[in-house]
């Protein structure tokens, strides 16, 4: 499966933009309801040393901050656990379609 992630979301008519970082503070991705933008780490520290995350863990962290952004724009504040399983379930299905997709292509 290719794994695209956009420049820029629109949640309820606020432009989110996306950005790709090397590093953040023992984070693999940040919403900022301030400043409209969600930040991606490419790179996360492991015994203080910086280790490559790979594509799946870059597009889970995309999901999981776009469930953030649902979750501030519906209560405000926000709830990890909830993301992570959100952002695993999108996961799974983008995978089913992506499936679906290869069969109807043979």
């Amino acid at each position: 499966m290719k794994y695209i992630i956009p420049k820029e979301i629109t949640i309820l008519k606020h432009k989110i933009k996306v950005i790709h970082v090397r590093t953040l503070d023992d984070k693999f991705g940040l919403f900022d309801p301030v400043k409209n933008e969600i930040k991606i780490a490419q790179y996360a520290l492991s015994n203080g040393k910086e280790v490559v995350l790979s594509p799946i863990q870059i597009f889970h962290t995309f999901w999981h901050e776009v469930f953030h952004v649902f979750q501030w724009f519906y209560e405000g504040e926000y709830n990890e656990g909830q993301s992570q399983i959100y952002a695993g379930f999108m996961l799974e299905i983008l995978d089913a379609m992506n499936e679906i997709n290869k069969d109807k292509n043979k």
